[in-house]
Order: C-alpha cells, then sequence, then structure tokens
C-alpha cells in the first residue's frame, strides 16, 4: 500500500523550486524561468486536484451518513404508521367484527391517499397544452391575413 502525501504539504512543495535550484530569478534564463513556471504551474495543479479530490470524498461520505439517517428516519415513520393503523384496527374492532375494522381502516387510508394523489396530480396537469405551437399557428394566421386586408 502507497502512502500519499497531504493535499496541503503538496500545495506547499507547488511553490518551491527543485531542491538543487536556490539561483535567484534574475540569474535565470528565460528558458529556465519559463520550465521553472511550468513546473510549479503542474505542481500546483496536482495539488489543488488531490486537495479536490480529498473534499469531494469527504462530502460523499458526509452526503452517504445523511442519507442513512434519513433511511432509518423513514423505517422508523412507516413502522410508526403501521403501529398506529393497527391500533385504530384494534379499537374499531371493539365496536364491529374485526374483519370489517380492517376493511374501513383500509378502505379510509386508501381512499385518503387516493385523494391526495389526485389533487397532486391535478395541480401539475396542463392547463392550457400546446402554447407555443397555437401562439405560433395564430401568429402565422395574422400575418397571412393583414396583408389581405
Amino acid at each position: 500500500m502507497t502512502t500519499r502525501e497531504p493535499a496541503a504539504t503538496m500545495i506547499g512543495h507547488a511553490v518551491q523550486e527543485k531542491p538543487g535550484d536556490q539561483r535567484p530569478p534574475a540569474a535565470m534564463s528565460t528558458t529556465e524561468l519559463a520550465e521553472a513556471v511550468m513546473r510549479q504551474g503542474r505542481q500546483l495543479a496536482q495539488a489543488q486536484l488531490a486537495l479536490a479530490k480529498t473534499e469531494l470524498r469527504a462530502d460523499l461520505l458526509a452526503e452517504i451518513r445523511a442519507a442513512k439517517g434519513l433511511g432509518i428516519a423513514a423505517v422508523a415513520v412507516f413502522a410508526a404508521l403501521n403501529l398506529l393503523l393497527f391500533t385504530g384496527v384494534i379499537a374499531l374492532g371493539l365496536v364491529m367484527p374485526e374483519w370489517l375494522a380492517g376493511l374501513v381502516v383500509s378502505g379510509v387510508l386508501v381512499s385518503g391517499l387516493l385523494i391526495v394523489a389526485g389533487a397532486v396530480g391535478w395541480r401539475r396537469h396542463m392547463r392550457k397544452p400546446l402554447q407555443r405551437p397555437r401562439r405560433n399557428v395564430q401568429e402565422t394566421i395574422q400575418g397571412t391575413l393583414e396583408p389581405m386586408v
């Protein structure tokens, strides 16, 4: 297994010259200066890429933990809802046969879900379909009729 250098250390190295090159920039030729700039740019880009990968991994792990928590909460809510519905069936079973109480609770639940789904679907439907093509056709008709008048 290879050990990776932390991104912050890589950024620190990116701004340094080669270990053996201690000459001031004024003493370097244009080619050497260009090579040094390219080398530093490459090192800085590699360091920035490593830092971005590290941050992406950390963000991904945080999102996975959040998704796990939401999944556990969803299962808990589902279980609680089932217990409440079962309690309602048992309570109604005191005044009517249990099978009829189960049907009543199930019917009320399904009816409520259908009403909610219908309301959501109705709110999302297109009130005026084909609006743009209709406008284009009307403009075309207007444009062809105007020269005739």
